[in-house]
C-alpha cells in the first residue's frame, strides 16, 4: 500500500478504466465547447451576412446578387444542421456511455 498517496493504489484494469474515463470527460467537454463555439460563430456570420445584404442592396438596388447570398445562407444552414447533428450524436454516445437509453430520456 502506498501511504504518501493517502489510499490503496487501484488495479491495473480499474486504473486504465478510470483514466479512460477521465480521458473521455474531457474530449466530451472539449467537443461540447467546440460545438458551441461553432454554432455561436455560424450564427454570427449569419447576423453579419444579413447586414451586409442589407447595406449592399440598398447601395446596389437590381445589381444586387440575391442568388449568391442565397446560396451563402444555406451554405451557412448546412453548418448548423451538422452542429445540431453532431451534438445530437455526442449526446447520445454520453447517455449511452453513462447506460441510459437515447431515447428513453424526456425532456420537459
Amino acid at each position: 500500500m502506498d501511504l504518501s498517496l493517502g489510499y490503496a493504489p487501484a488495479t491495473p484494469h480499474t486504473s486504465t478504466l478510470h483514466r479512460n474515463r477521465i480521458v473521455g470527460d474531457a474530449a466530451t467537454s472539449e467537443a461540447r465547447k467546440a460545438l458551441n463555439r461553432l454554432r455561436r460563430a455560424s450564427e454570427k456570420t449569419i447576423h453579419e451576412i444579413d447586414r451586409l445584404e442589407g447595406a449592399l442592396r440598398r447601395a446596389e438596388g437590381e445589381d444586387f446578387p440575391t442568388e449568391l447570398y442565397g446560396e451563402m445562407r444555406e451554405h451557412l444552414d448546412s453548418v448548423l444542421h451538422f452542429v445540431d447533428d453532431e451534438a445530437a450524436r455526442l449526446q447520445e454516445k454520453v447517455l449511452h456511455g453513462g447506460g441510459l437509453e437515447p431515447g428513453r430520456v424526456r425532456r420537459g
